[in-house]
């Protein structure tokens, strides 16, 4: 059985339905799945891909209502509102894809620490 490690590039695009690579992604993992394969990712890509796919808001000071020790308090207009619930929805999306494969990701991890300790 192979074993492949997805980095954080097919990720962002196998998450990304509208993405110009996502059916060839989706159809290469299904295939690799099919023969028997098993797909792999590491806690760098999980990280990297959080950083990508969430990126920093920056809002006009003019929206601030009130800041604290714990947090910020600021006052939108429903419209940019809307924007950040369409990034939302991409991560949502994405979110488990791999669930089902966290105990075999686990089990190959620990059998690379090991080998790597040899």
């Amino acid at each position: 059985m192979k074993s492949y490690l997805l980095d954080t590039n097919i990720i962002l695009r196998f998450a990304n339905s509208q993405s110009l690579e996502y059916n060839l992604i989706r159809n290469t993992i299904s295939e690799i799945l099919l023969r028997g394969g098993q797909c792999f990712i590491t806690s760098q890509v999980i990280i990297e891909f959080w950083v990508v796919a969430m990126p920093l808001i920056k809002i006009p000071r003019h929206y601030l209502v009130s800041q604290d020790e714990d947090s910020i308090t600021v006052d939108v207009p429903e419209s940019m509102l809307l924007n950040w619930k369409k990034d939302y929805e991409k991560i949502i999306k994405a979110k488990g894809i791999l669930k089902h494969k966290k105990a075999a990701m686990l089990a190959h991890l620990d059998t690379l620490r090991q080998e790597w300790e040899e």
